[in-house]
């Protein structure tokens, strides 16, 4: 008898947790994106709105913020949530700095089309890149590509396909798979991942200057990928330790990162 119900309880529990298991590789991107259609307007910034189309047909919408014509270009990608016009200090920071800038909506994300997927923000940063060094005749060396968050994943994507003059990565990771695991360690993390972004094989084979910038007391991306994917990545590197939590902002609290970034820049010659 005592067998029995053993067995029973045993096979609820494996009944649940393979219930779970495909409950979560299903509805895994609910747990990755967090798109907001709200966009706000930035008057102080005054970016123009641009139309992009993806490889696979996807109309996008971005900002643009010109400053000198001489100046390079930050091409930024966003973290997971929200839109492009949550991101007005971290964009209004590069052009006060004298940088052109711009940033992108994910499919998904503000006004831009469609649904999010792994596949599909890297045809978005593409299409962004298309743009810079097509329509706007930008040559790739004069490209900074800054990913923040998730963003680090979608721009190490596009920089493993297009080298960029220089990548700077805040507060991102070695992979998202690497991400699950901590969060999930009782879930068999990398077989269920659709989502993968797999940054650091990817920054192992970029010889762009690199910047990674991380906070020990980040609380979603774990200080340890960070440093894992700094660790993973080839030559030329740099590595910043900021402080705070995951989602403030180094901007105008920390002198250093400033610093950091201007120290990186001015060590390559064509910026």
């Amino acid at each position: 008898m005592i067998f029995k119900i053993a067995v029973c309880f045993l096979a609820l529990c494996t009944a649940a947790y393979v219930g779970i298991c495909v409950g979560v590789w299903h509805y895994q991107r609910a747990l990755v994106y967090f798109p907001s259609p709200q966009v706000f307007a930035a008057p102080d910034l005054h970016p123009e709105t641009v139309a992009l189309v993806s490889s696979d047909g996807v109309h996008l919408e971005a900002w643009a913020v010109a400053s000198e014509a001489s100046r390079p270009w930050v091409l930024y990608c966003h973290g997971n949530a929200g839109n492009v016009s949550q991101y007005v200090d971290q964009l209004t920071w590069w052009h006060q700095r004298g940088y052109n800038v711009m940033a992108f909506d994910y499919r998904g994300y503000g006004h831009s089309q469609g649904t999010p997927t792994e596949d599909g923000l890297y045809r978005d940063a593409e299409a962004a890149w298309r743009y810079l060094t097509e329509a706007r005749s930008v040559a790739p060396a004069r490209i900074i590509l800054f990913g923040e968050s998730l963003g680090g994943g979608v721009a190490c994507g596009l920089a493993a396909q297009h080298p960029p003059g220089a990548l700077i990565l805040l507060s991102t990771f070695s992979s998202l798979v690497d991400v699950g695991h901590w969060l999930y360690p009782w879930l068999p993390v990398g077989l269920l991942a659709t989502e993968r972004f797999p940054s650091a094989d990817r920054v192992a084979h970029m010889t762009c200057p690199k910047l990674f910038i991380h906070s020990p007391q980040d609380e979603v991306v774990p200080f340890s990928l960070g440093r894992a994917l700094f660790e993973a990545a080839a030559p030329p590197k740099s590595f910043y330790q900021t402080m705070g939590s995951h989602a403030d902002s180094p901007l105008q609290r920390e002198a250093g990162y400033g610093q950091a970034i201007d120290s990186f820049l001015r060590a390559i010659a064509r910026f």
